[in-house]
């Protein structure tokens, strides 16, 4: 055998341009009989120290390097297409030193010397390669390196000159000139002699290298498809290009390379094995180098952990701790010493105590929930004791490994907590993190279909077929499980040639990420010990580019640091809640015994509520009935697949306790307090110690082990674990069922701890929804701002709830939502009189910067008159036409003088001219200025009144005016086509589309909506077929009819059609976003219709109280709504928190006009505000009742009544006028007890009038205006 050492080979981690992986270029090594092998990747050293462990693994000595790419000047020169903007150079580590000055280098690459554009590579230049040379071997690289390349150019002195530079930088024995021979690049040959001609000549040693990108022979046809992907063509189109390798490129053996080199000597051969022998780097792993903690004189820490430790015991015992804490306390102090972990606790101890001292919320995730360290600590809000969470699921002696301590951030206070720690421990020893993206099986696909030219929909069928659940699933796995997928593979040639091309490359490296939470910090600067480069969406941070796992193996601080939108929506809910009640409030303060909220659960009302909206979830609540909060610990723990099967036999147990049985009594204690069902992995735990005598620690092993199916420890274990059922008294039979019933358990039952923290922030934000809609609801908008469709399903929400939500108004709304008193008389039928008003922010092409200054400009000066005094008083830098459209489009100007079109009229005048009274002001101009009229009083440049153009607007004007609310806004406001035809429809059973999620994919459904975007077109055969998008009160989504469903129901299937339809959830081929199949559909005339309208008004509507009011414009023909107050509002102190005083700091309404924006629709005789019916297709008949309670007919039980009446709309004013003379004159000869509000429309909404008399609602005067009005528009509440 031949001697040989492969020192140029590259791996996957050269993204798109290697092939081979790490382990299977060191296994190619050992089966070469080779001792030892390089790595060399394009200018990263993503896969060092995976390489690394590998290599040692298979017993090769690893040599870590890497093919960097140096610029012929400086690092900063820019990136030029066609220019020569980098050669290559070969460098190997030969030690720690080589190592740590390679690290140095690639970071300094990415950090300084990237550039821009698609050109832009990491490189170094000469002055780098001064300072951080030592311990290093170079040599000349491949065809692309810099002597190489000066003799493909004919300048051979030039390339005398480099090599002999280069020569002299390393030193002789360690600078080499490397010699290539590929079939591809026949050049090489002359080169290669001119190469032999310069070592003879400047005593430069030679070696041999082949330029290896993959491990085999066979390992070609796959490598050029990567490329081809790489390079974003075809195979055909890659392949015209000749920019594809031959199979010479592979891991060759010592006999092949000496057979293919010899022709130059022994000696460049030999110099392998003298590189190899130089290079002799030891990386150390395991030994963990937390960054420095500063402690307290006196102390170290071990003794200042169990001081603070003490001291939070004794706050959270009010000072007097049972016996069983401090026990525990002991116990769990001594593990973490034991184990080296006090310092660990103390540096999260710090900058968790930094977010709670600075109001930031925060939530441990995962096993930390279960130690009475990290409750003592404040780090964690639940009482392991109390809740039987086992500290072995954190820490054990047993275990070795840093336990996890991951928390959640309020999400738009993340940075706050990333920078203090930056800030504590040095920015320069801390980084996030990279992620290495991969393909996967559906990525596969795709990427390989376009590099073989198959049709997208034929790739996309097969794409399709592959399950999203579980995670990770691979083509192999699908084969065997989907047989539509088999049959394919089975039946077509060319999808088979598909599915085993991207098989190939499933699971290879494709792109680089950052990590979307994680963070590394060290003792030392991070440079030192792993390569940095650039975030890949900021520019300004940097993370380390070794992933998670291998920066914990190379004892380096992981932690994450991850953000829960959740969280933000608590914070700023308590927020609110302290400007309306005058008090602040805490999590910690909320009772977790409010029998409204679990009764709110129980009625499906979940919209909003972390972790239980989704329609699954919904259902599972509504037939569980939560009375207790460890019941939605556990429905957070079963509510995945694999124990989503034992849920219904969670509810049936709690609901029939005495169906409930145990295999034994011996698992009553272990399984009683979750109705004698497996629900936690902490419960297995139990089992293994009660029944085996493992202990906690042990028991946590064993379970990870049957839960991965290791097979060897599985073995072992069944004997001791049956040999314990005995002795505790279970039979063979017993033993062998409870052993069988472990087994899937063990793979999918939860983490206690976690189901106990994130359950517990559930049903907090279900208590706050329940108790303080307005606040919470405020909250959930503010954090859905930007997301359009999150808007309007909230604001959809709180119209159910009874909260008032006022539109955007440039003179009122802040940049969130806020929240605002209602005043008084004005619209009475909301019991609640804390309103929301919309924020400016939520308005799509209105950025912060612009909305800044409105805002500003509105505090100092005071509310804006006119469009002319707003273009004459915002800075002139935020007057953009496109966010004043905006504006007034979405109708956040209404409230100034002038319709929206008419306001669009003059708003280019308007913009010139209070750019130019600005500019004039600046300058000092007063005189001989005069813009559309004479200077004001004060003597200062400004903007006049412009006229305005008389504008009568047309049905269709109307129709795009709406059309401009929901691209604005995600919502109507003026008017709702869909909410109006659905006026008074039962709509139980239906299902919203916001309701709409991947769980529900496969299922037949039925929805109300509208269709927009009808687009007819032909299959291959010629049929025809329907693509649309159906969108109803919540959301919007893309419906397909295929032809035999088409060509039943085509003369329904058309634009503005408001249909029925019933429709199975999918997923696109294109893009994997859900999608509708249509089933069947029908015209909503053949619904069902209830006894009274449950719907509300959806328009804006204005109230004016007793006074008239002017006319607005144009009209809103709605029926009638009665907005029942929220039970929560109407309760008097029934929350269980201490009465609290209003505050007086929140802004009151202006009386003179109050608009809100109502909810859209309400669903028939169906309360859960969900969408769904209690389980069984019927309604609960609970959702309207003033205090949780209902008639059964959806109607509020309630003794004063008010009249309704909607006038319709028409173009006959002097009919109009006629019309309402008569009914005014017949309500004055009905006196009586009940109100009266006239509902009249307008251009832009409703104008309210509610008469000074009151009327007798007797069925003579109800028939009398049901003839002149029709019975829809005359109702009774």
């Amino acid at each position: 055998m031949k001697d040989f050492v492969h020192l140029h080979v590259h791996s996957e981690y050269s993204l798109l341009d290697g092939y081979a992986t790490t382990k299977g270029i060191t296994e190619r090594a050992a089966e070469l009989g080779m001792d030892s092998i390089a790595l060399t990747d394009h200018g990263v050293m993503y896969g060092a120290m995976e390489f690394y462990a590998a290599a040692k693994k298979a017993n090769i000595k690893p040599i870590i390097g890497m093919e960097a790419y140096i610029a012929p000047g400086s690092i900063t020169d820019p990136i030029v297409k066609g220019g020569k903007n980098y050669y290559h150079l070969l460098l190997l580590a030969k030690n720690e030193t080589g190592y740590k000055n390679l690290v140095k280098l690639t970071s300094r690459a990415h950090l300084d010397g990237m550039g821009r554009g698609v050109f832009a590579r990491p490189r170094i230049d000469w002055n780098l390669l001064e300072q951080y040379h030592e311990g290093i071997i170079a040599t000349s690289s491949c065809i692309a390196g810099e002597v190489i390349q000066n003799l493909t150019q004919q300048e051979k002195a030039k390339a005398r000159e480099t090599a002999a530079r280069y020569r002299d930088l390393f030193g002789p024995d360690n600078y080499y000139l490397e010699l290539q021979l590929h079939g591809n690049t026949p050049e090489l040959e002359p080169i290669n002699e001119e190469l032999v001609r310069i070592s003879n000549e400047l005593g430069i040693p030679m070696i041999v290298t082949n330029d290896t990108h993959f491990v085999r022979p066979e390992d070609l046809e796959t490598h050029s498809r990567v490329m081809a992907m790489g390079f974003g063509m075809t195979y055909k189109e890659f392949c015209a290009k000749n920019y594809q390798m031959d199979e010479t490129y592979h891991i060759m053996s010592g006999e092949e390379m000496w057979q293919r080199y010899k022709r130059y000597g022994i000696a460049p051969l030999e110099n392998t094995r003298r590189i190899a022998e130089m290079c002799d780097l030891k990386l150390e792993f395991g030994r963990v180098q937390l960054p420095q903690f500063d402690l307290p004189e006196g102390h170290d820490a071990a003794s200042y952990l169990r001081l603070v430790c003490e001291e939070g015991l004794m706050k959270r015992t009010n000072g007097n701790p049972p016996e069983e804490y401090v026990k525990r306390l002991h116990y769990e102090l001594d593990v973490i010493n034991k184990t080296g972990f006090p310092d660990y606790m103390l540096i999260v101890w710090d900058y968790v105590k930094f977010a709670r001292s600075n109001g930031i919320p925060c939530l441990p995730r995962g096993s930390a929930g279960a130690s009475l360290v990290l409750y003592c600590l404040f780090i964690t809000d639940v009482d392991p004791v109390k809740n039987k969470l086992l500290f072995e699921r954190f820490l054990s002696p047993e275990r070795l490994e840093m336990p996890d301590i991951d928390t959640d951030f309020a999400d738009s206070r993340r940075g706050e907590i990333i920078n203090y720690i930056a800030q504590k421990y040095g920015r320069e020893n801390t980084a996030q993190i990279i992620t290495y993206g991969t393909l996967g099986a559906k990525a596969a696909l795709r990427d390989m279909g376009r590099v073989l030219e198959i049709p997208l929909s034929e790739v996309d069928r097969v794409a399709k077929l592959i399950p999203s659940l579980p995670v990770g699933t691979t083509i192999a796995q699908a084969l065997e499980r989907v047989p539509e997928l088999k049959q394919i593979y089975d039946t077509d040639p060319e999808l088979r040639n598909l599915i085993d091309w991207a098989q190939k490359v499933e699971g290879r490296m494709k792109s680089v990420g950052t990590h979307a939470c994680g963070l590394v910090v060290s003792r030392k600067p991070l440079d030192e010990i792993v390569p940095l480069q650039r975030t890949t969406k900021d520019e300004n941070s940097i993370m380390a580019a070794f992933e998670g796992p291998t920066l914990a193996k190379m004892g380096l601080l992981k932690m994450d640091i991850l953000g829960l939108a959740n969280l933000s929506i608590v914070a700023e809910a308590l927020n609110f809640i302290e400007k309306t009640t005058g008090k602040r409030m805490e999590l910690a303060d909320i009772p977790l015994d409010d029998r409204k909220v679990f009764e709110s659960l129980g009625r499906g009302e979940t919209t909003n509520v972390f972790q239980l909206e989704s329609v699954g979830m919904t259902r599972y609540l509504m037939q569980l009935k939560p009375t207790r909060v460890e019941d939605l610990y556990a429905m957070v723990a079963l509510y995945r697949p694999g124990p989503l099967e034992q849920i219904p036999v969670y509810i049936h147990n709690k609901n029939n306790p005495k169906d409930i049985k145990y295999l034994h009594p011996i698992l009553k204690p272990i399984l009683e307090d979750t109705y004698g069902v497996i629900v936690y992995q902490e419960q297995i735990m139990q089992l293994l110690q009660a029944i085996a005598g493992y202990s906690l620690g042990n028991a946590y092993i064993v379970l990870k082990a049957i839960g991965k199916k290791n097979r060897e420890l599985m073995a072992s274990e069944e004997p001791r674990f049956k040999e314990g059922c005995l002795k505790q008294g279970l039979t063979r039979e017993q033993a062998d069922k409870l052993w069988d019933l472990i087994q899937p358990f063990a793979g999918y039952s939860f983490n206690r701890p976690h189901a106990t923290l994130y359950g517990l922030l559930s049903y907090q934000t279900a208590w706050l929804k329940t108790n303080h809609p307005t606040e919470y609801m405020a909250a959930v908008l503010t954090a859905s701002a930007g997301q359009i469709e999150d808007v309007a399903k909230s604001v959809a929400e709180c119209g159910r709830l009874g909260v008032a939500v006022l539109p955007a108004d440039v003179n009122r709304s802040q940049n969130g939502f806020t929240i605002e008193k209602l005043p008084d008389g004005v619209l009475p039928e909301f019991s609640n009189r804390q309103a929301i008003r919309f924020g400016l922010s939520a308005i799509r092409n209105v950025g912060e910067g612009p909305l800044s200054m409105i805002i500003a400009e509105r505090e100092k000066n005071g509310p804006f008159q006119s469009l002319e005094d707003f273009c004459n008083r915002v800075d002139r830098s935020a007057l953009n036409k496109r966010v004043l459209e905006s504006l007034i489009k979405c109708g956040a100007m209404d409230q100034l003088p002038g319709t929206r079109r008419q306001k669009l009229a003059i708003l280019d005048a308007a913009l010139s001219a209070g750019v130019e009274a600005q500019k004039a002001r600046e300058s000092g101009q007063v005189s001989m200025f005069d813009l559309f009229g004479t200077p004001d009083a004060s003597n200062q440049p400004t903007v006049q009144s412009i006229p305005m153009p008389i504008i009568k607007e047309t049905p269709d004007d109307l129709k795009e005016q709406l059309a401009w609310e929901k691209e604005l806004l995600g919502m109507y406001i003026s008017d709702h086509p869909i909410a109006r035809a659905l006026e008074g429809l039962d709509l139980t059973g239906i299902t919203t589309l916001g309701q709409i999620s991947e769980e529900l994919v496969g299922q037949q459904l039925t929805f109300v909506g509208m269709l927009l975007q009808v687009r007819r077109l032909a299959t291959k055969k010629g049929d025809s077929m329907l693509v649309a998008m159906f969108e109803d009160v919540e959301a919007s989504i893309e419906v397909v009819a295929f032809p035999k469903v088409y060509e039943k129901h085509r003369d329904l299937l058309r634009d503005d059609a408001i249909l029925r339809i019933v429709a199975k959830v999918d997923k696109s081929r294109r893009d994997d976003k859900l999608q509708l199949m249509l089933e069947s559909a029908e015209p909503i005339e053949s619904m069902k219709r209830v006894e009274a309208p449950a719907a509300t008004p959806p328009e804006l509507e204005m109230a004016f109280g007793d006074a008239a009011a002017p006319e607005l414009s144009a009209p809103a023909d709605v029926p009638p709504h009665d907005d029942a107050p929220h039970p929560a509002e109407a309760a008097s102190n029934s929350s269980g928190m201490p009465e609290q005083p209003q505050a007086a700091s929140i802004p009151v309404a202006p009386e003179q006009t109050v608009s809100i924006i109502k909810p859209r629709i309400k669903v028939g005789g169906n309360g859960n505000g969900n969408g769904h019916s209690n389980g069984n297709g019927h309604s609960n008949g609970n959702g309207n009742g003033t205090n949780g309670h209902s008639n059964g007919n959806g109607m509020e039980q309630n003794n004063a009544q008010a009249l309704r009446l909607y006038f319709p709309r028409t173009h006959d004013f002097d009919a109009d006028v006629d019309l309402m003379e008569q009914i005014d004159r017949m309500l004055r000869q009905h006196e009586g007890d009940s109100e009266v509000i006239i509902h009249m429309p307008s251009a832009t909404g409703t104008v309210l009038l509610k008469p000074r008399y009151t009327v007798n609602c007797d069925t003579n005067l109800v028939g009398a205006l049901q003839q002149m009005l029709t019975p829809q528009n005359v109702v009774v509440s």
